[in-house]
């Protein structure tokens, strides 16, 4: 038996030890990570490298575009999310009960150019394949009514709906 013990010791000695001056390539990086473009729409974390980049191309945000005027930013906040809203009811799709953080990124113009999201724990049950089908449909067709010097985002929270609504039985 304690033969046994000690073939079994000696083998594992002897893997560690020639494994020991291997290099791990797992952890060590094979070289830069490549920045890959970004879809109009995209979960959080899903294109960290892009992600950050495309962060700092869009340092102004909704609130400075908006004069530091955070009523004017809340109501274009809140407009925003509403036509989410009604734009995903106009299509069959039902996110009332979803919640969500949102940083969508904006041109000059008001032309949406990319939306980040990340569905929260509490959120209602959805497909994100669907969230992103819906928020990449309304990116196509929304254009928020600004006027601004340089480009732009807002990170932020969105519930549906909107405001309560009295549910019909």
């Amino acid at each position: 038996m304690r033969l046994i013990f000690n073939i079994v010791a000696f083998v594992c000695l002897l893997s560690v030890s020639a494994l020991y001056g291997q290099p791990m390539a797992s952890i060590e990086p094979a070289g830069p990570l490549q920045e890959v473009e970004l879809p109009l729409v995209f979960q959080i974390g899903e294109y960290e490298e892009s992600y950050e980049h495309l962060l700092g191309e869009y340092p102004e945000m909704l609130l400075g575009i908006c004069d530091n005027d955070m009523s004017v930013a809340y109501d274009k906040w809140i407009a925003f999310l509403m036509e989410i809203e009604q734009h995903a009811e106009s299509i069959g799709v039902d996110i009332l009960g979803v919640k969500m953080w949102l940083n969508v990124f904006w041109d000059k113009n008001g032309n949406i150019q990319h939306i980040a999201f990340h569905l929260k724990p509490n959120s209602k049950n959805i497909s994100t394949k669907d969230i992103e089908n819906l928020l990449t449909d309304f990116a196509t067709h929304s254009h928020l009514n600004v006027i601004a010097e340089k480009p732009f985002s807002h990170y932020g929270s969105a519930t549906f709906p909107t405001f309560p609504r009295r549910v019909n039985k």
